[in-house]
């Protein structure tokens, strides 16, 4: 879509890519798995915290990278990601979409010569 022409396809892509899956009607439609997977991140910090440990270091980004990719997996496929919000999970998930993102930045803004000398 990022590259395609502006047209009556593109309009289309754009519809069926973006306007009917965050529609309002759908996003609701979620609610219940969003207040699950919060509620897991939830548990997951106080379970973090209440260690035995003097200082405990709780790795924020980590649980909200898992606990996104949970609530996307679950919207999208129908089942929970392998990320585990409670620690001890990150590094070699199945379906890291935070990982994949950023690759796919990466790539987008790399210098292409061909852009400047086509």
């Amino acid at each position: 879509m990022d590259f395609s022409n502006y047209d009556e396809e593109w309009r289309q892509k754009k519809n069926t890519c973006v306007v009917e899956p965050l529609s309002q009607k759908k996003v609701r439609s979620f609610r219940s798995i969003q207040e699950e997977v919060v509620a897991e991140l939830v548990e997951g910090v106080r379970e973090a915290c209440g260690s035995e440990r003097e200082r405990p270091c709780v790795n924020l980004t980590e649980m909200q990278i898992a606990a996104s990719n949970n609530i996307v997996s679950r919207c999208v496929h129908g089942r929970k990601c392998d990320d585990r919000i409670g620690g001890g999970g990150g590094g070699g998930s199945s379906c890291s979409f935070g990982v994949l993102g950023r690759k796919v930045m990466r790539l987008l803004s790399a210098f292409s010569v061909g852009d400047f000398f086509p």
